[in-house]
């Protein structure tokens, strides 16, 4: 498996449809779907956040999100 390692600054994002493969970082991440749903991959578990659900992804867990249908999400770390 390949890995993203993310820089340590504080960020928040917004997108529609967003996709991002697995990486980590020392931050924990907020992740919120405003709506539709995201499929929230944490190590080797897979999840299904709904329309205004959010997950926490604790820090240096390897992480990624798959457009499970059109989507608009948030995420903060």
């Amino acid at each position: 498996m390949a890995y993203q390692k993310e820089p340590g600054d504080f960020r928040v994002l917004y997108g529609k449809n967003l996709y991002f493969k697995l990486h980590f970082h020392p931050q924990c991440e907020i992740v919120y779907c405003k709506s539709g749903h995201i499929q929230l991959i944490i190590e080797e578990n897979e999840y299904l956040i709904r329309e205004n659900e959010c997950a926490v992804v604790f820090p240096n867990l390897s992480h990624g999100y798959r457009r499970y249908e059109k989507n608009e999400m948030s995420e903060a770390y």
